[in-house]
């Protein structure tokens, strides 16, 4: 077969294959919007040169035909073109020293796009859509405080558990969102003391619900749920304060899952350490990262690993008794979500 032939009959590189490629990372909308851009600053750069070159030459051509004229108003037309010809041109030369920038610009918005979607590209598509969310999210909390009182009631079997949480979220998206402010205790002698959110020392709101209004907040999953949306602007931090009132056993699992990043954690924990004994642990491991003091009156955790929303952290308590007993009689878990 000739050389010719085979060369025509290679199939020639899919172009839509590869803008599909570039499509999946960085969607449709971005992905044209791009291009577009890209398009618009070939298109000014060719139009400049063409112009500049196309006017110099016609400069060149009719100078001598307007100094054989002689005309006036034709000497300034041809000055005129050749100032023309001049910018056009010098345009066009600063173009090419800026396209080099343009295109690290370009180049740093489509990684930036797409470094979500790179990470973990080896992973099925719905694991690796998942881990996107999480590296999407614009929300975070670069510090939390987490203050648990603990009091033994009803001859030692109970426990009364007083939660004070206040922590700052930060807005690290690109735009403004709309943070989801959740708390819930269980129905009966728990109760929501406070809840509200603060820009500095300004108060957005801070609520101090009564009995009635806490009876509005009942839901069918036999809790009462406080939600409250609040706009944070781009790399605006507000402050988020929560206190309530719950009643557990004297052996209990308490978890607090976690809705947003946190970068820094610190739970101190306020108990009668002669009756109790008390622990805390991470769904994801402590990998050295907690940093643990004991108090004459409780215990201080500072957890220094970052926790991804889901996470949980797990306080449990029980009476010091015997390890045989306590075997016997392993704390109960709480089986909803008390914080999110």
């Amino acid at each position: 077969m000739p050389e010719s032939k085979q060369a025509s009959n290679t199939p020639a590189p899919d172009k839509s294959k590869t803008q599909g490629r570039f499509s999946r990372f960085l969607g449709p909308r971005k992905s044209q919007k791009i291009a577009r851009k890209a398009k618009r600053w070939n298109a000014t750069l060719i139009f400049l040169a063409v112009l500049g070159i196309v006017t110099l030459a016609g400069v060149i051509y009719l100078a001598p035909l307007v100094v054989a004229a002689k005309h006036p108003r034709w000497a300034v037309v041809l000055e005129l073109a050749e100032r023309m010809a001049d910018a056009a041109l010098v345009a066009a030369g600063l173009a090419l020293l800026v396209d080099l920038p343009a295109k690290i610009e370009m180049m740093r918005e489509v990684l930036y796009e797409a470094s979500a979607h790179i990470i973990g590209r080896n992973l099925p598509e719905d694991i690796r859509e998942q881990v996107r969310t999480y590296l999407t999210t614009p929300f975070i909390r670069p510090s939390w405080l987490v203050d648990y009182r603990l009091s033994l009631i009803d001859g030692k079997h109970a426990v009364k558990l007083h939660a004070y949480l206040e922590g700052e979220i930060q807005n690290c998206g690109g735009q403004p969102a709309d943070f989801n402010f959740i708390g819930e205790v269980d129905i009966g002698k728990s109760k929501i003391l406070k809840v509200g959110m603060l820009r500095g020392e300004e108060e957005i709101f801070m609520d101090r619900p009564t009995d009635d209004q806490q009876k509005e907040w009942h839901n069918e999953a036999g809790t009462i749920h406080f939600e409250r949306q609040q706009t944070i602007a781009v790399n605006e931090t507000l402050t988020t304060v929560f206190e309530c009132e719950e009643y557990r056993p004297n052996a209990f699992l308490h978890p607090l899952i976690t809705s947003s990043m946190v970068r820094t954690l610190t739970v101190t924990i306020i108990y009668p350490v002669e009756d109790l004994t008390v622990e805390l642990d991470l769904s994801c491991g402590k990998d050295g990262k907690v940093v643990r003091r004991d108090f004459a009156d409780g215990t201080r955790w500072h957890i220094t690993k970052p926790l991804l929303p889901g996470q949980t952290v797990i306080t449990s308590w029980k009476p010091k008794v015997s390890e045989q007993i306590s075997a016997n009689h392993p704390p109960q878990q709480d089986q909803q979500i008390p914080i999110v």
